[in-house]
C-alpha cells in the first residue's frame, strides 16, 4: 500500500510540475513572460535588460513546452502503468 501512495504522489507531482512548465514555455512563446525572479532563465544577463530576457526566452521556448509535455506523459504512464502486487 505506501508503494501505490508514493507512485500516485510522484505522478500527479509530474504531471503538476508538466503543466507549470507547459505554461510558462507557452507564455515565453507569445512573449508575455515578464522579467523576475521567481519563473524563467534568471541569468544575470537576462535580469539586467527586457531585450535580453525576451530574447533568450524566445529561443527556449519549444524547449520549455517539450519539457513540459515530456513529464505530462511521464506522470500519465506512471499513473496508468502502476506495478501490480506481483512485482510485474
Amino acid at each position: 500500500m505506501p508503494d501505490e501512495a508514493g507512485i500516485w504522489i510522484v505522478g500527479l507531482v509530474l504531471l503538476l510540475a508538466g503543466a507549470v512548465l507547459l505554461v510558462v514555455g507557452r507564455k515565453q512563446r507569445a512573449g508575455t513572460l515578464r522579467r523576475n525572479r521567481l519563473v524563467g532563465l534568471r541569468t544575470p544577463q537576462t535580469l539586467r535588460s527586457d531585450a535580453a530576457w525576451y530574447a533568450a526566452h524566445e529561443g527556449t521556448a519549444g524547449l520549455v513546452a517539450t519539457a513540459g509535455m515530456v513529464q505530462i506523459l511521464a506522470g500519465t504512464a506512471m499513473l496508468i502503468l502502476q506495478p501490480t502486487g506481483d512485482g510485474a
